[in-house]
């Protein structure tokens, strides 16, 4: 379906072209490529070696006529021991028609990109495929708004997954009682697309020296399918995600960070007998819909110079945040479910976490940022972390930070860990890890980049280092 969709969609284009007088560009050429090396000594955790990823990408636009843009992202991945592997074969990932509708607004038809929030849906530059729908956008100087309607064309593999599982979890496909047709005495459900829905609203107030907010609402409506035949279920599940992001600034030197979300989640359940009325001929009952909420944000105050200037230039800066996700909070394309093909600890958002980090920075010259933390987190059962009964987390930090030059950047953060209540994976109490980054600009067009992460995600002996290299044009 996707490839005559894609035939279809490039015929027409072309033949438009051909009316209208050729008119092309090739945009947006990159290489990325990715070696990741996991080195375990933790027996209990799987060491894959070089692994490896590689992108090979570029873009060709149309311009049919006037306000009207047609691109094409061509792109060819291989990922040594997963999806991609046996293939480097070039393809079309993306395809959309962008018409303007006035000079900070567009129409989409094609593939949806959607970046709302690390706590609702976030996505990244290389995810174009994910969303096949309509959507508008409008971006000026204080207000932005985007809304869309798409199938989701993600069915994951969940053979490549790190634990072997027993259930087929679809986002594309949808199930509904309203489209049943009975054959035989069995009960047969038609599977339709799964329509997802989503917009976010944004409006940044003009500057004021003494107070400046920004507001936005988000709403994200996710719907998929989970069967479980093993363990004899069904859910199909939607779920309605409202999110609001308040930020303000106070004195041009003191800034406050606000995001909340909450999940209103409706899942219809059914009972399953495989093969119950014969080979292939499963007995499927619709039993009940039940309904929960899940919550999940963050609160943060920022001082950009805490000492006012005292040090001139050499400022001060300093933060708090407090964070609470409850267990069951994990909207599919949430920061923490996303492969964002990195291991900076700050990146991510862990469900089931509960608890405040604070710290300084010091500016000390030539670019160097020295700087403290102290973390207090509880860990309750969660999406990826198995604490029950609650697990107290303290995390002491010394980081450091360098951007004198382009060429080179470094990141190091240092961390003493205790569990003060339960233990890390493995039986640990105490556990002390280090993260560091260094980033290059070797040239223009040439990105480089190094990290290293020593015990990582708190297991014993379970190192990651990756190193990664982009070249791009245009």
């Amino acid at each position: 379906m996707k490839r005559v969709f894609l035939i279809l969609f490039f015929t027409f284009s072309f033949c438009t072209c051909l009316r209208a007088g050729l008119d092309l560009q090739l945009t947006d050429c990159d290489i990325y490529s990715e070696l990741k090396n996991k080195l375990s000594n933790n027996t209990n955790m799987v060491s894959k070696n070089y692994e490896t990823f590689q992108e090979v990408k570029f873009k060709i636009k149309f311009y049919p006529m006037d306000k009207l843009t047609i691109w094409a992202l061509f792109k060819a991945q291989y990922a040594q021991f997963h999806w991609g592997r046996d293939s480097k074969l070039l393809y079309v990932d993306a395809a959309t028609a962008e018409y303007e509708t006035t000079p900070v607004s567009k129409l989409m038809l094609g593939y949806i990109n959607v970046n709302y929030s690390p706590y609702v849906a976030m996505s990244f530059p290389w995810v174009n495929s994910i969303f096949r729908g309509l959507s508008f956008e409008y971006n000026s100087y204080q207000f932005y708004m985007h809304v869309f309607a798409a199938n989701n064309s993600e069915n994951p593999d969940e053979a490549n997954w790190d634990h072997p599982v027993t259930f087929d979890l679809d986002y594309r496909k949808n199930i509904s009682r309203s489209f049943t047709r009975t054959e035989n005495g069995v009960t047969v459900f038609r599977d339709l697309p799964s329509l997802w829905t989503g917009s976010k609203i944004r409006y940044a107030f003009r500057r004021n020296p003494w107070f400046t907010p920004d507001i936005a609402f988000i709403f994200f409506r996710e719907n998929y399918l989970k069967k479980d035949n093993a363990s004899g279920y069904w859910d199909v599940n939607a779920n309605n995600i409202f999110g609001a992001e308040i930020n303000f600034n106070l004195f041009d030197y003191i800034t406050f960070k606000n995001t909340g979300a909450v999940t209103l989640n409706g899942t219809e359940k059914y009972n399953v007998r495989t093969n119950a009325f014969g080979p292939g001929r499963d007995d499927v009952r619709y039993t009940n819909t039940q309904t929960s909420r899940y919550f999940g944000g963050k609160l943060m105050l920022e001082i950009n110079d805490m000492l006012a200037g005292t040090f001139g230039q050499y400022n001060t800066r300093g933060f708090c945040e407090y964070e609470k996700v409850e267990s069951d909070y994990h909207p599919t394309y949430m920061n923490q479910n996303l492969d964002n093909r990195t291991i900076n600890p700050y990146d991510t958002v862990f469900s089931g976490r509960e608890g405040y980090w604070a710290g300084v920075e010091q500016n000390i010259g030539l670019g160097f940022f020295l700087g403290a933390g102290y973390q207090h987190y509880l860990f309750r059962k969660s999406w990826y972390h198995d604490f029950p009964d609650g697990a107290i987390f303290t995390e002491k930090q010394v980081t450091l930070k360098n951007e004198f030059i382009r060429q080179f950047r470094v990141f190091f953060i240092f961390q003493i860990q205790e569990m003060l209540k339960k233990t890390f994976p493995g039986g640990e109490k105490a556990m002390n890890s280090f993260y560091i980054r260094i980033q290059s600009d070797i040239v223009n067009n040439v990105y480089m980049e190094l990290e290293y992460n020593r015990n990582k995600n708190y297991k014993k002996n379970y190192d990651e280092m990756m190193v990664k290299f982009l070249v791009w044009a245009w």
